[in-house]
């Protein structure tokens, strides 16, 4: 995982998960025992963040998640999403993201979205 905001890249290893009734989780870490970041977005839109990155914590509609965590908010939206996706590579740009992502039948490859508001790259690689 990667993540890049203007001057700083942040390179840690992240732990994508789907459970069976589609609530899928995100946790970033590092060389430490805490994880930098854990995200869990629910089958209703309801998205739980928490670690360092996060903040204080926050918890609520993904939609409306604070700019801090909207990029975040939104790669995780699209991975809870990928079975839908057709295989391939695909790119969408809209007012505010542009949005890649490689697929094969079976899984992603790769994610990436940038946020051109607030100068933010995720970008994940699976294996």
């Amino acid at each position: 995982m990667r993540w890049q905001r203007r001057d700083l890249t942040l390179r840690g290893d992240a732990t994508f998960t789907r459970s069976k009734d589609g609530e899928v989780r995100i946790q970033l870490s590092d060389q430490t025992a805490s994880p930098l970041l854990v995200l869990r977005l629910e089958n209703d839109g309801t998205l739980t963040a928490k670690g360092s990155l996060a903040g204080s914590g926050w918890s609520g509609p993904h939609a409306s998640a604070p700019i801090p965590l909207a990029t975040w908010a939104n790669l995780i939206s699209i991975y809870q999403a990928a079975d839908k996706l057709p295989a391939g590579a695909r790119e969408l740009h809209t007012a505010g993201a542009r949005i890649a992502c490689d697929k094969t039948d079976a899984r992603l490859k790769s994610l990436s979205i940038a946020n051109t508001d607030t100068a933010e790259t995720l970008s994940a690689f699976f294996q």
